[in-house]
Order: structure tokens, then C-alpha cells, then sequence
């Protein structure tokens, strides 16, 4: 029965997916889609969006594709959950159909995905050993803290938001600390269920739309405030993956 409704989470997943690509075309703010607005920020999306199929398309056939697509949903998450997070409390009508798609379909690959992992027994805690991994992925929250509060482009943090308002800065500021508690317990060896890992990934994905969107045509414009997210970001998710691959608990040798 559990075999079968992880089957069934993982199918689920399917429909993100496609809402999380149909999004790209559709209005996403103020009339204008993520297609119109920036090739690149587009083309991000959609190729996570694609990969998150193919991964669904291999857990059917019997590849171990799970976690990856949990991982994807993730990054997803904070990716397209930038634009409704930075008008949240000044334009959100200005926010349209094309944005909440993206985002209610990374929404649900993440929740899918980590439906299908615990119902399968595979939703594994991050081995409480402190390993370089681990250290990275401490270093890389650390160092998201302060990135918050610099400049990241045209002399604006993320603290003071896209809109002068507090609230994207809070958001970032209440992910990095959950990260960071989530750390702390995992290192005690409290069980998590991979819940370090998801908000780390979500984390990722909100600190790489900038540069993401800056790349190819102002990436000089972005300031240190912007790679330092960044690089936190991609440390504290990397560490944390790498921790949970590195230290998982091998199998013994057969006895003959």
C-alpha cells in the first residue's frame, strides 16, 4: 500500500512540473512573463523544470532519482518564490498568474517528491558527524548572514528589499536562521528527515535568481552582497548534500 502511494506522490510531481514550465510563458508581473522579461532567468527555470521530468520518467523505470528530484523541487522553491517574496507587501497585485504557477509548481514537485521519499523509508537524517561537508555547509549559512545587509545591486541589500520594504529581508533572514538551527540539530543528532538539506536548497534558489537574472546582460552590476549569498548559498546546500552522501552508512561486505 505505502509502495503504492509513493508511486502515486511521485506522479504528482508531474503536474509541478509542467505548471512550474507553463508558468515561464504566462503574465508574471505587471503584464510581462519570465519568457519576455529574461531569456536566461526563463531558460533556468524551464531546464529545472524539464529536469524535474525526466527524474519523475526515471523513478518509474527504478532509478534512484528521488532525492534529485526532491532537490530540484527545492531549489525551485526559493527560485521562483523571489518575485511574489520581493512584492509581497508593495505590488502584489501586480504579481500574476505566471509567478504563482512557477511557484505552486515547484511547490509541489518539493511536496511530492518528499511524499514519495517517506512513504518509500528513504527520507534519511544527515549523519550527525561533523565532516568537512558539514563545515562548508556551516561556513556557507554563515556567511549568508552578512550578505543580507550589503549591497547587491544599485546600492541596495537584500535587507532594505526590491521595494524599500523590510519583509524580503526578514524572509531571508528567517531562512538563514532556520538553516542554521536545523544545522544545530542535526549536528546533535536529532532526526531531521532531510529537512536541513530542503531548506538549504530552498536557500540556494532564492540567492541565485539575481545573479541568475543579472548574468548576461548587467552581471557586472551585482555587488558583494550578491555574490557573497551566493556563495553561502551554494556552499550550505552543496555541504549539506555532500555530508548526507559522503557519511551515509555503507554496506557490509557479504560473509561467505
Amino acid at each position: 500500500m505505502k509502495a503504492n502511494r509513493a508511486t502515486a506522490a511521485m506522479l504528482v510531481t508531474v503536474a509541478g512540473g509542467v505548471l512550474a514550465i507553463v508558468g515561464v510563458f504566462l503574465d508574471g508581473y505587471a503584464g510581462v512573463s519570465y519568457w519576455d522579461y529574461d531569456g536566461t532567468l526563463a531558460w533556468a527555470g524551464i531546464v529545472l523544470g524539464a529536469a524535474a521530468l525526466l527524474m519523475v520518467a526515471a523513478a518509474v523505470a527504478g532509478a534512484p532519482t528521488g532525492g534529485w528530484l526532491f532537490a530540484t523541487g527545492a531549489v525551485l522553491v526559493g527560485y521562483w518564490g523571489w518575485l511574489p517574496a520581493a512584492f509581497a507587501f508593495s505590488d502584489l497585485d501586480q504579481v500574476k498568474v505566471g509567478a504563482w504557477l512557477g511557484l505552486a509548481g515547484a511547490l509541489v514537485i518539493a511536496i511530492g517528491a518528499g511524499a514519495a521519499l517517506v512513504l518509500s523509508g528513504r527520507a534519511t537524517t544527515t549523519p550527525k558527524v561533523i565532516s568537512l561537508a558539514s563545515v562548508l555547509s556551516f561556513v556557507g549559512i554563515a556567511l549568508v548572514y552578512p550578505s543580507i545587509f550589503l549591497h547587491v545591486i544599485n546600492d541596495q541589500s537584500y535587507w532594505d528589499g526590491p521595494t524599500g520594504l523590510r519583509f524580503f529581508g526578514i524572509l531571508m533572514l528567517a531562512l538563514t536562521s532556520l538553516c542554521a538551527v536545523l544545522w544545530i540539530v542535526t549536528a546533535v543528532g536529532r532526526l531531521t528527515r532531510g529537512l536541513d538539506a530542503a531548506f538549504t536548497l530552498v536557500l540556494l534558489g532564492l540567492v541565485g535568481f539575481q545573479p541568475v537574472y543579472q548574468a548576461f546582460n548587467h552581471f557586472g552590476d551585482l555587488q558583494v552582497g550578491a555574490w557573497l549569498a551566493l556563495a553561502g548559498g551554494i556552499l550550505a546546500a552543496g555541504g549539506t548534500w555532500s555530508a548526507r552522501a559522503v557519511e551515509a552508512p555503507r554496506a557490509e561486505p557479504a560473509t561467505t
